[in-house]
């Protein structure tokens, strides 16, 4: 995830001081690691609610837990696991012909245009 943009969302929302910011970005960069690898390593900020904050800002639903009893079997075959693994990402279920889809990176574009053409629908 770009930390740019992570970060403009973190100061925009709040959620951290922009002096602390600069300081995870440097820490970050240091080990090279993503910055939400270290805001969440060093407990600057909780998981959740860096998760949450970032879909609100993509006007994407957030939902902490996914309850596995209600993803449609038939939708998670046509996903090959190797696929949904390495890409953090899992049909959930649908609404009408769109499939609605959990993901660990909503900004993994590459991912979703994968699964889009895998599952032939939207």
């Amino acid at each position: 995830m770009e930390s740019s943009f992570l970060g403009e969302i973190i100061v925009k929302r709040g959620l951290l001081p922009p002096e602390q910011l600069e300081e995870a970005i440097a820490t970050a960069e240091e080990r090279g690691v993503s910055l939400d690898t270290i805001l969440v390593a060093t407990r600057a900020l909780e998981e959740k609610a860096l998760v949450a904050a970032l879909a609100d800002e993509l006007g994407l639903r957030f939902q902490e837990k996914v309850d596995v009893e209600s993803v449609p079997e038939e939708l998670v075959e046509l996903v090959p696991i190797n696929f949904a693994r390495q890409h953090h990402i899992l049909p959930i279920g649908e609404e009408g012909e769109v499939v609605l889809v959990a993901v660990g990176d909503p900004l993994e574009t590459f991912a979703l245009d994968d699964l889009r053409v895998l599952l032939k629908r939207p």
